[in-house]
């Protein structure tokens, strides 16, 4: 139902503008069709981008040959299986290969001008870098959190600058035709940022940025017109040369020659992935709470870019907590976290949560000895918990520990 019905007892304003009008008899008026209007212009986006918290910005027309190919490679990528259970990646085919089916404005647009925005049509694509932490503990027995889950959600950062440039475009252009995505629409954003020339396609399939390296975020802004002014950037070739660390760091060799395998990364299953845990993922896992970004710390483009501390906090145990002293004060950690309301440690939930940390605190008994009377209390402690995942998960943590020692 309706927000503004319900709000407004089963009507709604413009219900009670319809009936005025026809008590006076009144024809209604037709809902003005799309004109299109001036080209616009870059450096008055890139100053608006800047301003907002983006670090690059580049320009790409919305159709060509070159989102024909990206698109066949990413079909390809599902039709192989390697996108594993996320199969909401299937949806949205068609408005992947015709992105400018996407674009919606404050006014009627016929299919007329649909396909003149095909022709016309450009993605203004945005990044915006990340500043993660490293860890500061000695002994290396910390937490692992990735830079995704640090700080504010980066889905809420990127939405805000993209309401911000949204609202300026259409104070300038009120007939603009728009559409925004920041890894949730159907939109193939990597290959937009490759294509506006911000980066290349590592050897990981990530995006690497030349100056700010694979730590950071891509949006993308469709727009009905082209961009004034726009420099034109080449295409990137894959620069790692003979460098395969992010191959030899990733534990569970997720990373193929056809891109991510998604039932291997620990990304999936620390994030997405609510029931229990493989016992092979389990020993892979090592202290890995959310997330995994080993194929990036190790890249050569990311090194000089790590900070010792996540600017949002400047407190290393927040962000690399020590899974024995967290665990028996889950919820008083996560309240320690700052906004956790608008946090990204809020998607897994706090039960798949607790399972990952669970087995988290039992690799680190499993590499340093010291570990292993706090993990064993809190094992047997979890066996009793009312949610079998959280007791059946200790259970087979124990039997790890009592196995090997």
């Amino acid at each position: 139902m309706c927000i503004a019905r319900a709000e407004n007892g089963g009507g709604s304003r413009q219900g009670d503008c319809w009936r005025m009008r026809r008590l006076r008899r009144l024809p209604m008026p037709r809902r003005p069709r799309y004109k299109g209007g001036g080209m616009l212009s870059f450096d008055e986006l890139s100053t608006l981008a800047r301003a907002a918290g983006v670090d690059d910005l580049g320009v790409t027309p919305i159709a060509g040959e070159w989102l024909d190919e990206e698109n066949a490679r990413f079909q390809d990528w599902l039709h192989r299986g390697l996108a594993g259970p996320l199969q909401w990646l299937c949806d949205g085919a068609e408005a992947r290969a015709k992105p400018w089916t996407l674009l919606r404005a404050q006014r009627e647009i016929t299919d007329e001008e649909r396909e003149r925005f095909q022709a016309e049509g450009s993605a203004l694509v945005l990044w915006i870098t990340a500043r993660p932490g490293i860890p500061t503990k000695p002994d290396g027995l910390y937490g692992e959190i990735a830079y995704t889950g640090q700080g504010r959600d980066y889905h809420n950062v990127a939405r805000r600058i993209l309401k911000k440039l949204q609202r300026a475009l259409l104070e300038s252009d009120p007939d603009l035709a728009m559409f925004s995505s920041c890894d949730a629409g159907p939109v193939l954003e990597r290959a937009f940022a490759r294509r506006a020339g911000l980066g290349f396609i590592g050897k990981n399939h990530l995006l690497i940025h030349p100056t700010y390296g694979s730590y950071g975020h891509i949006a993308v802004l469709l727009l009905s017109k082209s961009i004034e002014g726009a420099p034109e950037r080449p295409i990137l070739p894959t620069a790692c040369g003979d460098c395969d660390l992010c191959l030899r760091h990733c534990k569970t060799g997720a990373i193929g020659p056809h891109g991510l395998n998604v039932r291997r990364c620990l990304s999936f299953w620390t994030i997405e992935h609510r029931g229990e845990l493989p016992p092979e993922i389990e020993q892979k896992l090592g202290l890995h709470i959310f997330g995994c970004e080993d194929c990036q710390k190790c890249c050569p483009y990311n090194r000089e870019r790590l900070q010792p501390q996540c600017p949002q906090n400047p407190d290393p145990e927040v962000w690399r907590p020590d899974p024995a002293r967290i665990w028996p004060h889950l919820p008083t950690w996560l309240r320690s976290i700052p906004d956790l309301t608008g946090s990204a440690l809020n998607r897994p939930g706090i039960e798949a949560l607790t399972r990952t940390l669970l087995c988290a605190l039992t690799n680190a008994a499993l590499q340093n000895p010291r570990f292993i009377p706090d993990a064993t209390e809190a094992l047997t402690r979890a066996l009793n918990d009312d949610r079998p995942l959280i007791a059946q998960t200790a259970r087979r943590q124990l039997a790890r520990i009592h196995n090997k020692f």
